[in-house]
């Protein structure tokens, strides 16, 4: 358990780690324009999956692009801080 974590956010870590990332814009047709190079969604997704395991928690912390990909990642808990690309 993250003693540091405020109690009702205390069970993220009860059975697994907690794990945060931000800006992945998953599906987002503006990345290609920003970055030619930006990572596929299904390799960032695998990368991710790769690393979190299904008793942890990943926190987005915004701008996460297409959601229902947010859902391929297989973790217990998934959180999204809203960014300003998110509906």
């Amino acid at each position: 358990m993250i003693q540091s974590l405020y109690e009702p956010f205390k069970h993220w870590s009860d059975d697994g780690s907690v794990w945060l990332i931000s800006d992945p814009h998953f599906e987002d047709s503006d990345t290609k324009l920003m970055n030619p190079n930006w990572i596929d969604v299904d390799e960032h997704i695998n990368i991710i999956n790769n690393i979190v395991y299904k008793n942890d928690t990943l926190i987005c912390l915004g701008d996460c692009g297409n959601l229902k990909r947010f859902n391929d990642i297989k973790c217990k808990n998934r959180i999204l801080i809203k960014g300003n690309h998110d509906d």
